[in-house]
């Protein structure tokens, strides 16, 4: 198989702050003219005239895989067989657009007057013929109106990139057999097999990315290998008429994260034709990820909140620089889960089911933002945050922020699954209804060092559900509609909702004050359209559908706040609104 992607997409304009105009800027007011002597102003702009960054990300993925599979007897038992090898690439081409070099920037904006009374970049015109930047055009930042096409054509002659490639080969080997042998209830069933996987990322970065630093895009190249060898065996066992015990094993040896195994154990009864009841329990795992693992220390320009005294806040810019670590450990999770499925004899075609779930996730693998980073120093005094600050020399100016992944306490999260489906003729055609759904009851995080917080009702709703009515003609024609959605549900649980007389925030930071908590939810619509048809022999389906049918807008939120990081993005909660609005897809299927 092989796909590919190229999007381009733009921020909202972000601001600058912290931006230093020298007093003889040959663009400063007049009415700004210190006779005291001011050397410099400090200013922070919205950066009107400038378009907003943004990316334009192309992404290739191919993938081939050849296997086998076949039977064959030992004795009186009868066994299948399946291995495989699969190689995968994917390359990905990662540009950012509109944004610019820190230090052409500086150069552009530190305009002053010629001796013949044009205005031009300092730097061309100092005693350091070191400095000295060819073709630059002076950039006006004051006010509006100042930026000239000239000056944006020479701010973004060059982007930031980066090339990175990303590898996974794959052989598995797999033996299944349903009759083992023969116990007092049935026969016992056995399935074993082994797998080996290589996974690896390298790329390419045009070496001017570590020549000068960027607004966004400070790109590094990720580079790392690790493989898995693992083994597993699984089982169902009879234990009486309509009750039977399922069972798995697997041993994984991850070459970074070490050796890890995984179980699960179930039982699974029915006790009459319309019900069947099951349960299970089980261990799972899950192992850093490349980026998690090597991520280089990808740098950029953002700006945090800085408490002051008296209450207020500071605006500074820094550099942000997250990388991956090496010292993580796989995440292991203990899962408890119990279900009915009832499908009523009297109603062909209708099957229900209801499981309860029960997860918890200890070592989980997650990061804290800059501006996270900054309330748990200065709010809270947490010294290994406040490690992670760096200023600039001789001030309480924050330079950098050193942000990167570790293993939190826990994670546990509770809630019920439904599904529900029915499909029966109708007409000339067949009907098919179906519906899922999931009601959280909670989600609670505990990093081990402020307050647990529970996710539930908040920015993971109560309930999100899926459902679909489907309706196939003999002739080759169908239709699907899809709604999609979830309900309201508020900013955060332990925020408290008040307009006057309002508590403090208490001293882990995370219960404040907000004046609206609540956020609806939302629905959207899909529909999908299908054609089965033959040409010549060939068997063929067309199809077309729309997604988000009404197009419907996502719902706004308040952010932050959080310096200018915020208003990078879309404001709203992108995890669950669709921000792409109305979308059309239309494809064709081959087969011979």
């Amino acid at each position: 198989s092989y796909s590919k992607f190229e999007g381009l997409s733009f921020y909202q304009q972000t601001p600058s702050v912290g931006v230093p105009i020298r007093s003889d800027n040959a663009f400063l007011p007049a009415a700004l003219y210190d006779p005291a002597g001011t050397t410099t102003y400090t200013i922070g702009t919205s950066n009107a005239g400038i378009p907003a960054g943004g990316g334009n990300p192309v992404r290739e993925v191919e993938r081939y895989v050849v296997g086998g599979d076949g039977r064959f007897d030992i004795g009186a038992m009868g066994w299948s067989w399946d291995g495989y090898y699969q190689h995968g690439k994917t390359t990905t081409k990662e540009t950012l657009v509109n944004s610019w070099q820190n230090a052409r920037m500086s150069a552009m904006q530190d305009a002053v007057y010629d001796a013949s009374g044009n205005i031009v970049c300092r730097v061309n015109i100092d005693s350091n013929p070191n400095n000295d930047l060819p073709g630059c055009v002076p950039l006006n930042r004051i006010g509006i109106g100042g930026v000239t096409q000239e000056a944006l054509d020479f701010l973004f002659a060059i982007y930031p990139e980066r090339e990175q490639y990303i590898t996974q080969d794959v052989v598995g080997l797999n033996f299944a057999t349903s009759e083992l042998f023969e116990n007092w209830a049935g026969p016992v069933s056995l399935a074993f097999g082994g797998e080996y996987r290589e996974e690896s990322v390298d790329g390419y970065t045009d070496p001017i990315n570590y020549e000068t630093t960027w607004l966004y895009g400070n790109f590094k190249v990720t580079e790392g290998s690790f493989n898995v060898k693992e083994a597993y065996v699984e089982t169902i066992f009879p234990l009486w008429e309509d009750l039977e015990f399922n069972g798995a094993f697997r041993v994984t040896d991850y070459s970074i994260s070490g050796t890890v195994t995984t179980w699960k154990a179930g039982l699974t009864w029915q006790p009459i034709d319309d019900i069947r009841i099951r349960g299970t329990v089980s261990r799972d795992i899950r192992a850093p990820n490349l980026s998690e693992l090597f991520d280089p220390g990808t740098a950029r320009t953002n700006s945090v909140n800085i408490p002051v005294a008296g209450g207020g806040v500071r605006a500074d810019e820094f550099i942000q620089n997250f990388t991956g670590s090496l010292n993580l450990k796989p995440e292991v999770a203990k899962t408890y889960g119990i279900g009915v499925v009832f499908t009523p004899t009297f109603l062909d075609g209708f099957a229900l089911s209801v499981d309860y779930f029960d997860i918890e996730v200890t070592d989980a693998i997650d990061s804290v933002s800059a501006q996270q980073t900054v309330n748990f120093c200065y709010e809270q005094n947490i010294a290994q945050y406040c490690d992670q600050i760096n200023f600039a020399p001789g001030t309480d100016d924050v330079q950098t922020i050193d942000l990167t992944y570790f293993n939190f306490a826990r994670q546990t999260a509770k809630g019920v699954d439904f599904e529900a489906s029915y499909r029966r003729p109708v007409g000339p055609g067949d009907l098919t209804l179906r519906a899922l759904g999931t009601y959280t009851i909670e989600n609670i995080s505990d990093n081990g060092i402020v307050a647990p917080n529970d996710a539930a009702g908040a920015s993971i709703p109560h309930i999100v559900y899926r459902v679909s009515a489907g309706y196939d003609l003999d002739s080759g024609f169908g239709v699907t509609f899809v709604g999609r959605g979830f309900g309201d549900h508020v900013y955060d649980n332990d925020y408290i909702e008040c307009t006057t007389g309002c508590p403090a925030s208490d001293p882990t930071g995370i219960r404040r004050t907000i004046n609206e908590n609540d956020i609806p939810g939302s629905f959207y619509l899909d529909a999908n359209f299908n054609y089965d048809f033959e040409v010549r022999g060939l068997k063929a389906q067309a199809l077309f559908a729309v997604k988000n049918v009404f197009d419907r807008d996502p719902v706004l939120v308040g952010n932050g706040p959080d310096g200018n990081n915020t208003p990078a993005y879309p404001q709203t909660q992108r995890s669950l609104y669709d921000t792409f609005g109305r979308v059309f897809r239309l494809g064709l299927r081959i087969r011979y």
